[in-house]
């Protein structure tokens, strides 16, 4: 889907009592960009959370989280934010996250000049690159640290305006204009006016399900726990198998508050992050951390399904309800087995046991 032609919930009709219709889901794109260690996933995190970690880990590969923005009353705009490790070596990643994005947000750190020179060389990139009509942020951060500043405000806003791209100067840890920032973005990006297929809305935040839900809970715990169950997929070790025709990647999911997530709710949320077809893409090896809260598997993403058809092994293909299992007799699985028995040498001896030596 291009950033030009974001998709859009179709708006309920209004009643007979005058009723006002319910406000269109507009689904954009976002990407954060930037050097390593300027703050772009604690931008991320205060934004759909509310939250700031002053010793947040470095992002591996790609972290991804949803958050919704009242445009106005009859729109609201559902942003995707993908954030970006900042290290080089995942550098050659980034044009398959700004594939298609509506925005970007460049982020650099006000105290570190060779930071604000990398933002730079990010935006001439995406200039070239990204969609024609994608909407640029410059984002000058760590204003908490204005004491160590090395990147004034005017140097910032003058290369934004020569540039044609938004410019704040932005504090993730007492968050001074991230919510601005980002509803700025969405009120930036140009919407379709024709209609497109409906989509519900997607959410970083989750409730959990019907068998893990106390069923004397009330109405006011239930949007307490929705707050606070949230789910963060990052992906690293990121490869294109043209030969096998997909996509192959190690999945961290975080998911405080929650045992486990289902892998059909994975397909689910990385079948919208790429653009894939849900029945083409395997999750598997998948296993949870004592504790639980975060949970860390591989995922396998083909071009199409007939391609999964002709790869994958077929008991991964049962396993997703694309096929049936060979019914076998009782006989038949009492000789199969016997003979792993036999093979790993623990066929029982017939006869009676021999006598042990005094």
């Amino acid at each position: 889907m291009s950033a030009q032609q974001p998709r859009q919930s179709t708006p309920a009709s209004t009643g007979t009592g005058g009723s006002v219709a319910k406000p269109k889901h507009f689904t954009f794109k976002v990407v954060l960009l930037g050097e390593s260690a300027v703050g772009k996933s604690s931008i991320v995190t205060r934004f759909a959370r509310n939250q700031f970690d002053q010793h947040k880990e470095s992002t591996i590969g790609a972290s991804f989280m949803t958050k919704e923005v009242p445009i106005d009353e009859s729109n609201i705009a559902n942003l995707h934010i993908w954030d970006t490790a900042g290290q080089e070596r995942y550098k050659s990643l980034a044009p398959m996250y700004y594939r298609n994005a509506a925005a970007a947000v460049v982020v650099y750190d006000i105290t570190q000049t060779e930071s604000f020179a990398k933002a730079k060389s990010w935006v001439q990139e995406l200039q070239r690159q990204a969609e024609p009509s994608i909407v640029i942020v410059l984002a000058g951060n760590k204003t908490d640290l204005a004491s160590r500043r090395t990147v004034s405000k005017e140097e910032g806003s003058s290369y934004a305006e020569s540039a044609g791209l938004l410019f704040f100067e932005t504090s993730a840890q007492s968050g001074e204009n991230i919510e601005d920032l980002f509803v700025k973005l969405a009120l930036k990006i140009p919407r379709s006016a024709e209609p497109a297929r409906p989509s519900g809305p997607s959410t970083v935040n989750i409730a959990p399900s019907a068998s893990n839900r106390n069923p004397t809970t009330d109405s006011s715990s239930e949007e307490k726990h929705k707050a606070d169950f949230s789910v963060t997929i990052r992906t690293r070790k990121f490869m294109t198998n043209r030969l096998l025709q997909r996509k192959q990647m190690v999945v961290d999911i975080i998911h405080p508050g929650l045992a486990n997530i289902s892998k059909d709710e994975i397909r689910d949320r990385l079948a919208k992050s790429y653009k894939a077809d849900k029945e083409a893409i395997f999750p598997f090896g998948f296993s949870t951390q004592f504790g639980g809260g975060r949970s860390t598997g591989f995922v396998l993403i083909y071009d199409s399904f007939e391609a999964a058809q002709k790869f994958e092994p077929k008991y991964r293909l049962i396993r997703q309800g694309h096929g049936t299992r060979a019914q076998t007799s009782r006989k038949q699985r009492k000789e199969r087995k016997n003979r792993l028995k036999k093979l790993r040498g623990t066929e029982k001896v017939k006869g009676k046991k021999p006598k042990k030596d005094h």
